[in-house]
């Protein structure tokens, strides 16, 4: 836990009563928030890539098994849908419970952009994988 206004380190300080605790740096008094350690960025946004991974390579299975591209679209099209939103809905997911952590916005945008460049990537590799097979 930190200082809302200086970011000194409130770790170890017991609150008083009404459960506040004051800051040794500043004076400040405020509510002490136990906040968890930041997840792995990464590891969240492998998680959010894993259903669309799996669908893209379902749909190479597809092809490969000779199925029309109509048939298929659809799978790209829900794919590119889940690789978009997966990372941001894990990225919100994080902000709602370490919201009081001081790299909360580091975390989050590498979780959103990176998961989005990524997503992109891995589906469109994927389909152009999946349009030299058919």
């Amino acid at each position: 836990m930190f200082c809302e206004s200086c970011r000194y380190a409130l770790n170890g300080l017991q609150p008083d009563a009404k459960g506040l605790v004051k800051c040794p740096e500043c004076g400040v008094r405020q509510l002490k928030i136990h906040t968890a350690p930041l997840p792995n960025a990464w590891r969240c946004v492998g998680g959010s890539l894993i259903v669309p991974v799996t669908m893209c390579f379902a749909v190479i299975v597809l092809i490969l098994a000779g199925v029309g591209p109509l048939y298929v679209l659809p799978f790209i099209t829900l794919a590119l849908v889940i690789a978009i939103g997966g990372p941001l809905i894990s990225a919100m997911r994080i902000v709602k419970r370490h919201r009081q952590h001081p790299g909360m916005n580091r975390v989050f945008l590498s979780i959103l952009f990176g998961g989005w460049i990524a997503g992109v990537a891995v589906v469109f590799g994927l389909g152009l994988v999946a349009t030299a097979l058919a």
